[in-house]
């Protein structure tokens, strides 16, 4: 029998956060059980951020002659509309007697960065323009500027000096996030940080798509605070590298294993992982292209480093494209 899309989420006994590979690469939908608190009968269980949607179309840098990104994959979610029925399938899977509520079922958008294939929109203005819009100072200021949506936040940097995980209104009291930068624009990493309840540990769903140094202020900082009463539930990085003019704009299998000890999160889980073509006057002078990378060469690289010591494999999740997992 073929696996359903949403058939993980069955039979589960404790909520846990659920996340959905909407486009094959690197775009999201990030479920977080609602503290029970917050659940009345009938009401949606979980809720629902999307990230860096890409759905539609080629990505355009500047003109369509400079820079463009072509997915050579067709996403298995391709609109705002596809997110809304996941969502209302996810629910009806949690909780059957859920009422459909008013307005969208997605709660919010995650925008992580300015570049068209993270602020895309074509794939946007597929989306309920209610849905609150959460976006880096950057691409905040593009979204306004396209005067579609009626909210919109901008996702502040983590100061090094004094890291607070406060929230964001209009988010819930229960979910922060925190742009953590890196050495240059592109390393960067996103922490959504969140309580189930009261009671529990804070958790925090660290998305680093570039890969980031792990030896950089900010996610120093943030690793600290690993010791206050938060864990991380899952690291969100590639294995792949991105080269311009001969160097490597992305941090590969190496990178994104040197945050995973500093981290220690209890899965790795891949993304921004596939192949993508580059086209434009742009790409072509500066010989832009994707190579894959493989997990297995930082490992032997990091035991030549420790003398052979072995210190064990990352558990890793390679997601399927449009089929829901629950993050352990």
């Amino acid at each position: 029998m073929a696996k359903t899309r949403t058939q993980a989420l069955q039979g589960q006994t404790v909520l846990r956060p659920v996340l959905t590979l909407l486009n094959g690469d690197n775009s999201w939908l990030i479920s977080l059980p609602r503290p029970s608190s917050e659940r009345a009968t009938g009401s949606k269980t979980y809720f629902h951020a999307v990230l860096d949607p890409w759905l539609v179309g080629d990505a355009v840098l500047f003109f369509s002659r400079f820079v463009h990104i072509h997915r050579p994959f067709t996403p298995s979610v391709p609109s705002g509309t596809a997110v809304e029925s996941l969502v209302a399938e996810i629910e009806a899977v949690a909780n059957p007697g859920t009422t459909r509520e008013d307005g969208p079922l997605v709660d919010a958008i995650f925008i992580s960065h300015d570049l068209a294939d993270h602020t895309h929109k074509p794939t946007l203005d597929t989306f309920d323009p209610r849905i609150p819009v959460f976006a880096v100072p950057e691409s905040a200021a593009a979204v306004r500027s396209w005067k579609r949506f009626v909210s919109i936040t901008e996702i502040r940097d983590i100061d090094p000096s004094s890291p607070k995980f406060s929230p964001v209104d209009p988010l819930p009291s229960w979910i922060s996030l925190l742009r953590i930068p890196g050495h240059s624009s592109l390393n960067f990493a996103l922490a959504i940080v969140y309580s189930l309840d009261p009671q529990a540990t804070r958790e925090a769903i660290f998305y680093a798509p570039h890969g980031m140094k792990a030896d950089g202020p900010a996610v120093k900082a943030f690793a600290r605070e690993l010791g206050n009463g938060i864990e991380v539930a899952a690291l969100l990085t590639s294995l792949k590298q991105n080269y311009a003019l001969g160097f490597s704009t992305t941090l590969g299998p190496a990178g994104g294993l040197a945050v995973e000890r500093l981290l220690r999160p209890r899965c790795w889980v891949i993304t921004h992982n596939r192949v993508l073509k580059y086209g434009g006057i742009v790409s072509w002078l500066l010989g832009t292209r994707d190579v894959e990378g493989r997990l297995e060469d930082a490992l032997q690289k990091e035991r030549a480093e420790n003398g052979g010591e072995e210190l064990g494999k990352p558990k890793m999740v390679q997601p399927e494209d449009g089929v829901s997992f629950v993050l352990e």
